[in-house]
């Protein structure tokens, strides 16, 4: 485990309770990306959902990191689990959305240093 991430309609809403409930923090980030900081770390993120994930309900999302996107995802799907997202270049790596057998969502995070 490296990342999680909040995908949800509303930020702001979120970061509030958020900060509310556990006394995190924030650092707000170019693109609506808001980063959470707690204990003066970085472990997490908040974002609004994509057209693509509007209705859903509001999730979080944990990234793993793995040495080979291709090579997990294989073996995810080999598993009962299905790719949602081949491995994607971002700026700090390489990335991959996947679901279990039972459709829970997580990804996979190839690169360098933690998301």
């Amino acid at each position: 485990w490296c990342w999680n991430e909040l995908v949800t309609p509303d930020p702001a809403g979120a970061r509030g309770f958020y900060a509310r409930l556990l006394g995190w923090d924030y650092e707000e980030q170019e693109g609506g990306y808001t980063l959470i900081v707690n204990a003066d770390r970085r472990n997490g993120g908040i974002r609004g959902q994509t057209d693509q994930e509007r209705g859903n309900p509001p999730s979080w999302v944990p990234y793993f990191t793995v040495a080979a996107i291709e090579e997990a995802a294989g073996r995810a799907e080999a598993a009962g689990g299905r790719t949602l997202v081949p491995g994607t270049e971002v700026a700090i790596g390489r990335i991959a959305a996947v679901a279990d057998p039972q459709s829970a969502v997580f990804c996979l995070f190839e690169g360098e240093t933690d998301p």
